[in-house]
């Protein structure tokens, strides 16, 4: 008898979990601390009566955050072992794009089908309406701001998925990031048209560097791939790594990523406001982990379709 697997093991555990503890239905294993904050909302707004325990950390004796064992790694190790009461939710990075997924559509594995949970609350309207709600104001339009971005970084978006489909290293995840910012004091003006302007020229210089690099063929089954899988060149927003676009650890925002410079701007702008209902400039961070969409756009369907399918 082969000794078990020590994640099979784990997984015994935590399944053992539901039926020592009354109140819980199944151990909801994510990728870290942060993921906990949107898969509980969606799960709870998909099963109103079930209640779930969350972990992401599977060494057993950790004493340090430095030996925290987590990540999309991680949660691999356990897609064998799933079943209705232990499940795992993961982000798709690019493996969505690139079908590169390793579960199977009877495991009980979920993926956001954006790159992250972050690209779920950067969504266009629920940023409009979380800013709406801690401001009062609507000076600024995200859903022109993130169409107009995901025009100007789509066509090297589309290198950087096909550099990461042949493992080039020609234009990484992090190339790609470090292009794609914007300015940490956000010019907030027709709705960022000037950030927008300057990102153009920063994009094109990048796009000059990789020109030969892939053939036209190749570029252009790229898009068509990308076409198929439902995305958008306007939304291309919701592909792209969602870090660069967001921070949802409240310590962090002051980190520049593009959704926090904008934010950071709009509670300038409405100090005055925000003071005075007693909004904190992190305040949108704690507000914005309990307010997600789940009906505007196709990515949020399928997750919401796959998880009234299987639990």
């Amino acid at each position: 008898m082969q000794p078990m697997d020590e994640y099979e093991a784990l997984s015994r555990d935590y399944k053992n979990k539901v039926f020592v503890l009354d109140d819980i239905d199944a151990v909801v294993y994510v990728e870290g601390e942060v993921d906990e904050y949107f898969w509980k909302n969606v799960l709870e707004h998909v099963t109103p009566d079930k209640k779930y325990k969350f972990e992401f950390n599977s060494n057993p004796n950790t004493k340090d955050r430095n030996e925290y064992r987590s990540g999309s790694n991680e949660c691999a190790k356990f897609y064998p072992y799933t079943d209705p009461q232990f499940i795992v939710c993961i982000d798709s990075d690019y493996n969505y794009l690139l079908d590169s997924h390793t579960f199977s559509d009877t495991d009980f594995v979920f993926q956001t089908y954006t790159y992250s949970i972050e690209n779920h609350y950067c969504y266009a309207e629920n940023m409009q309406a979380v800013i709406q709600h801690l401001t009062g104001q609507n000076t600024f339009n995200f859903d022109v701001f993130l169409t107009d971005y995901s025009g100007v970084v789509y066509d090297l978006f589309v290198l950087s998925v096909l550099s990461m489909s042949k493992n080039d290293g020609q234009l990484t995840i992090k190339d790609f990031e470090n292009t794609c910012k914007v300015s940490r004091s956000f010019d907030l003006s027709d709705n960022g048209q000037n950030e927008l302007d300057k990102l153009e020229i920063k994009v094109n210089a990048k796009l000059s560097t990789l020109k030969g690099v892939y053939t036209s063929k190749e570029i252009k089954d790229m898009q068509w791939h990308l076409s198929k899988k439902d995305m958008p060149v306007m939304q291309c927003y919701l592909f792209i790594k969602g870090h660069s676009l967001i921070d949802l650890d409240a310590n962090k925002t002051g980190r520049p990523k593009v959704i926090n410079n904008i934010n950071d701007q709009l509670f300038k702008k409405h100090r005055r406001t925000t003071e005075s209902k007693g909004v904190a400039a992190k305040d949108y961070i704690e507000y914005l982990r309990n307010t997600l969409d789940y009906t505007g756009y196709s990515q949020v369907q399928w997750l919401m379709n796959d998880l009234k399918r299987k639990l």
